[in-house]
């Protein structure tokens, strides 16, 4: 039954996100622009006009937290991430607003009896499930066609860990392109992936969901449901990820 909701809160969080994405013309928003050819920090080579531009993540909740990277999947020596954007639109919000445009507020909150959660003096309602946007450009010199897909969150912890925020997480990682394994390289505890999870290419952007997990202390073989599309160097796990979905290019004249 609890998958069941979950299915049926995301199908809907996922509708409201491409209403969201028309309103603000998000994929031709000026801050996510930007970032298609000039992401900043340490990315310094400039993407083929008639090749595939920078990826970019637009989630004005998480670049509330993240300060000062602004990034997801970093790794000293192997990628400096896939830029976090905010969103020209959402500059001047502040949270609340942020909360109203990208989460789902249709939802209610229980108790573990099964009744409303009435503690704060009312009906609780959305704050679990939130989204963000991860687009790309087929074509860096094309504006009129943008890849588009929503990354839908339950339960994500929006606070700061140094490095990015908690619950996101960036190994080593290798795998072939048009391959369905990616193998992840770690020390200590074992990264918190299982089958129905979602890997985060760094820096291609690509997402992937895992259908197969095997440790072998130090070393992490995932088995994914569809090919590779690049090589990849890092992969991002990203705890409260529960669902990617394509929203196709939205192509305009």
């Amino acid at each position: 039954m609890g998958r069941a909701l979950q299915d049926d809160r995301v199908a809907s969080a996922s509708a409201n996100a491409e209403g969201v994405a028309y309103a603000f013309d998000i994929r031709h928003d000026s801050d996510v622009v930007g970032g298609f050819t000039s992401p900043g920090g340490s990315w310094t080579v400039t993407p083929p006009a008639n090749g595939p531009s920078y990826p970019v993540l637009l989630d004005p909740q998480g670049f509330l937290q993240d300060s000062p990277s602004h990034s997801v999947g970093a790794l000293s020596g192997i990628t400096p991430g896939i830029p976090r954007r905010q969103g020209s639109f959402a500059a001047s919000w502040n949270a609340n607003q942020i909360d109203r445009w990208f989460g789902f507020l249709d939802d209610i909150a229980f108790t573990k009896k099964g009744d409303p959660d009435t503690s704060a003096g009312g009906v609780q309602r959305g704050e679990r499930y939130t989204w963000a946007y991860l687009l790309r450009r087929p074509q860096t010199n094309s504006e009129s066609v943008v890849e588009m897909s929503v990354l839908v969150f339950a339960g994500r912890v929006l606070q700061a860990s140094g490095t990015g925020l908690v619950g996101e997480t960036t190994y080593q990682a290798s795998g072939a392109q048009y391959t369905n394994g990616v193998t992840l390289t770690y020390t200590g505890a074992p990264p918190l992936i299982k089958a129905g999870g979602w890997v985060l290419d760094s820096p291609q952007g690509y997402c992937y969901r895992v259908t197969g997990v095997t440790d072998q202390g130090g070393t992490m073989l995932l088995e994914i449901q569809t090919p590779l599309r690049a090589n990849i160097s890092a992969a991002v796990i990203m705890d409260s990820l529960v669902e990617v979905l394509d929203k196709g290019t939205g192509w305009q004249p």
